[in-house]
């Protein structure tokens, strides 16, 4: 049923990942009000939930257009069951902010193994990794990411091209000190940032949290394993960017489980290449009943999330 629906590309599809999401944050944000009711924050989630929204778009647009993945729908489905493992998150507008601004970044970063437009391309992602950074310091570590796929660039200069994120931050940082300095505040603030981290995950002190860790690390492992397996029958064409989901979900899962405030919500990082990357691994399996079976498992995860708390 699942195979059948979400195995062709299809505009309803959209609509009904886009209702399904919208409903389960409304369920959510309804049984969760503790406070009386204010406009502005009303407003405020609403946006963040239209971004989220934004966010399936942009996903399936990045998909397609570098043909990360066949003419399916798999991703975006992944990609809506996984946001509703976290409804939560509509809390938290920087964690949004910065995903939104690195799948902009990674639009580009996947489309630099072609010719056309590469300083463009490289100065673009570099911009739009530090708007992320503005919003979630440990994003400035997906700039691993993109010094990679420069180093993919079959031209034999391809290290002139190392230069231009350099520019890409300097850049960052005056528009932003240029900011701060209209503001007459400290335009040096870079220097005073103090970020935090932690990796102890009895911090997951919850059963919801701990669902959601247990899940996204096995779905990664079994879907970077399938990945590399499959890896030496890619197309030359397709390897780079098959490196760079990888090199892509195992950052995310660093700057994850890195977070000091460990509730679930930190685990957004993932979700992009963690979706291409089931889809891939979706793809190649034969067996119609087991692929069925893996959508299912992830429908219902969300649900059996919801029982936990």
């Amino acid at each position: 049923m699942l195979t059948n629906f979400f195995g062709k590309s299809n505009p309803i599809n959209f609509f009904l990942i886009c209702t399904g999401i919208l409903l389960g944050y409304l369920s959510w944000v309804f049984q969760n009000q503790e406070e009386p009711f204010q406009l502005q924050n009303f407003l405020t989630k609403a946006l963040l939930i239209l971004l989220s929204l934004f966010l399936i778009l942009l996903l399936d647009f990045i998909t397609r257009k570098n043909k990360l993945t066949a003419l399916n729908n798999y991703s975006i489905f992944i990609f809506g069951c996984l946001l509703l493992m976290i409804p939560h998150h509509i809390l938290n507008g920087n964690i949004i902010l910065a995903n939104f601004f690195l799948l902009l970044a990674f639009r580009r970063i996947h489309s630099i193994q072609s010719d056309r437009n590469l300083n463009k391309k490289i100065f673009d992602s570099a911009i739009w990794i530090m708007a992320a950074f503005l919003f979630y310091y440990w994003s400035i570590l997906f700039f691993i990411v993109l010094l990679v796929s420069i180093g993919l660039i079959r031209s034999k200069k391809n290290y002139r091209y190392f230069l231009i994120p350099i520019a890409g931050i300097i850049t960052g940082l005056i528009l932003v000190s240029t900011f701060y300095a209209l503001k007459d505040q400290d335009v040096f603030w870079f220097i005073h940032l103090k970020p935090s981290f932690s990796f102890d995950i009895n911090d997951y002190d919850t059963k919801g949290a701990l669902f959601i860790l247990f899940f996204v690390v096995i779905a990664s492992l079994w879907a970077m394993i399938r990945s590399i397996s499959k890896y030496p029958k890619l197309a030359k064409k397709h390897k780079p960017n098959q490196i760079l989901l990888v090199l892509i979900l195992f950052i995310g899962l660093a700057v994850s489980l890195s977070a000091t405030n460990k509730n679930g919500i930190e685990f957004f990082f993932v979700f992009f290449p963690l979706s291409v990357l089931l889809t891939n691994a979706i793809e190649t399996i034969k067996l119609k009943w087991l692929k069925e079976l893996i959508l299912w498992s992830i429908l219902i995860a969300p649900v059996i999330l919801f029982l936990l708390k």
